[in-house]
């Protein structure tokens, strides 16, 4: 799984605005017996995904936010 933590979201997209080195998203694995819930990022009402919201502020697409050198990890 690729991720971010979710307390350093504000700070990374403050990072991508203005072209700063951030270090924060990566490759992680999660055996199933330590993963006690999964929560799907979705909309809610006027309420914007973080997708959304990364998107609308960046103006990049997540897969291009993602990118790696190697290729896309979404």
């Amino acid at each position: 799984m690729r991720g971010l933590d979710l307390n350093a979201f504000d700070e990374w997209i403050r990072c991508l605005i203005h072209h700063e080195p951030f270090i924060g998203v990566g490759s992680m694995f999660f055996p199933m017996w330590r993963v006690e819930r999964v929560a799907k990022d979705e909309r809610s009402g006027s309420v914007l995904s973080l997708r959304e919201q990364a998107e609308q502020r960046t103006g990049l697409s997540l897969e291009e936010l993602m990118k790696v050198d190697d290729g896309p990890l979404v």
